[in-house]
């Protein structure tokens, strides 16, 4: 599924699954909570922490879910066939969207690699997202941004210049979690404390979890598309 601003022009969206256009839904519903543990010690005292998952990721991970309302009465009958079908597909399908995403990273010293929490959409070259103002922005401690640069994959003894930061643009699993991510390394490494942010257009796999149907009036049909996260 890829949802994307058409030849990067503000404010026209497109929405297409499995390389098929869709019309857009009535609305684009965005769930993303943040992967954290709650913890209570004996004298009440209470603490939120996010849920460690590997060396050179996020300070906070998440975990996304989308809802699709759509109409779906005699006038469009294709939607709704395409719609159940997608239901009983059982398989995972790509979805990205017009909303860049920034994440944030504090570095230990030395550290030279950082992981994306999820493709990037410009980098999996992406029809809707290959303008070049839509690679990813990478600054540290809010200073000019990095060179960004795609490989088909970086490897760990890879040799990016100072102050360049190569991208994979192939995913690979993270030797923690096993989660399949994009390795990133920087030119120089980072000093204790540094702050680096991320802003990129997340590329997403989900598989549809219900598409259930409402009836609000005479003639009124309406499908719901729900899809969740996988990766």
């Amino acid at each position: 599924m890829e949802i994307g601003a058409r030849d990067n022009q503000p404010g026209y969206l497109a929405l297409t699954i499995d390389g098929k256009t869709y019309a857009l839904p009535r609305a684009f519903k965005v769930d993303d909570p943040i992967i954290q543990t709650a913890f209570q010690a004996a004298n009440g005292a209470g603490s939120v922490d996010s849920l460690y998952a590997g060396n050179g990721l996020p300070n906070v991970c998440d975990r996304f879910s989308f809802e699709l309302p759509y109409d779906t009465d005699d006038t469009v009958p294709a939607l709704a066939r395409d719609i159940e079908t997608l239901r009983s597909s059982g398989t995972a399908h790509r979805l990205a969207y017009w909303k860049q995403r920034p994440y944030t990273y504090t570095a230990a010293v030395g550290q030279e690699i950082l992981w994306l929490p999820r493709a990037d959409a410009f980098g999996a070259d992406y029809p809707e997202f290959a303008d070049p103002g839509n690679m990813a922005q990478v600054t540290v401690n809010g200073g000019d941004p990095l060179t960004v640069v795609y490989h088909d994959l970086v490897a760990e003894d890879a040799a990016p210049a100072a102050g360049e930061i190569w991208i994979s643009k192939t995913s690979v699993p993270h030797p923690f979690n096993g989660r399949r991510m994009p390795r990133c390394k920087v030119g120089a490494a980072f000093n204790q404390g540094d702050v680096v942010v991320v802003r990129f257009f997340p590329l997403f796999l989900v598989r549809v979890t219900a598409a259930p149907t409402e009836f609000p009036g005479a003639g009124q049909e309406m499908k719901t598309l729900y899809l969740v996260e996988v990766n």
